[in-house]
């Protein structure tokens, strides 16, 4: 088997998420810049995901299955890579965790684009200041509290009782994200005993070999401010739970 993932070049973006599945697993893959909107007209926005079942294929591969869509794409490969459990029920239960923690970066993302993707932060600024505290003190919280709860209902430290899967690792990116956008949020949101799981879940990524050796690796780009995940200082503040 052979991959492709087709992304903007110099962010992490939506397109880390992919990366993560494959990093973790140890499986090879071709990493791509986007392709150009008339090579890829059936497909709406990167990440673009080729596949084809010849092993050890070159990059310009002809592709069996061409996927777009960040969920999608998660989803094929979760079972591909070990990441997903061998029953349907347990595929779905995996897939409905990754699903929600999308919903929470999508919301982070708006926070910094509240009107409209296609303005500059700057002209947007005074929404993202009314909305910011909505995010980091009732939304974000509810979230991480049914993710803490997954993970204490485990009964093994990962999201689902299957063990590792690829939920634990887009939640390490939302979580490693969110430390990047927000640091003075983040620093007090570790205090809380109830998300202590969570943290206890990213710790355990970050400490594994592979993960450890792609974060140092020039293969990773940074977080920066034409990301997912941004940090404007003006947005962050400390965790209270009150608007």
């Amino acid at each position: 088997m052979s991959y492709a993932l087709h992304y903007h070049r110099g962010i992490p973006g939506r397109g880390e998420f992919v990366r993560l599945l494959f990093v973790h697993a140890g499986t090879p893959f071709h990493d791509l810049p986007a392709l150009p909107a008339q090579d890829a007209a059936q497909h709406f926005a990167p990440p673009l995901l080729r596949y084809t079942s010849a092993a050890d294929a070159p990059p310009d591969f002809a592709a069996e299955v061409e996927l777009s869509q960040t969920p999608v794409i998660l989803y094929f490969l979760a079972s591909r890579l070990g990441l997903a459990p061998s029953d349907e029920a347990g595929r779905l239960a995996v897939q409905q965790r990754v699903e929600t923690i999308l919903d929470l970066a999508n919301e982070v993302h708006d926070v910094h684009h509240p009107v409209d993707a296609s303005l500059y932060y700057e002209d947007q600024r005074d929404v993202s200041l009314r909305r910011a505290p909505y995010l980091l003190q009732l939304r974000v919280p509810k979230f991480l509290s049914t993710f803490a709860a997954q993970v204490s209902a485990s009964g093994n430290g990962w999201l689902h009782s299957s063990g590792v899967s690829a939920a634990d690792l887009v939640l390490f990116h939302l979580l490693e994200g969110l430390a990047y956008a927000f640091p003075r949020y983040f620093g007090t949101l570790k205090k809380e005993a109830r998300f202590a799981p969570l943290f206890e879940l990213q710790s355990r990524l970050r400490e594994t070999e592979s993960i450890q050796r792609y974060l140092k690796s020039e293969a990773r780009t940074p977080f920066n401010e034409y990301d997912l995940f941004r940090h404007y200082p003006e947005l962050d503040a400390e965790y209270t739970g009150k608007v």
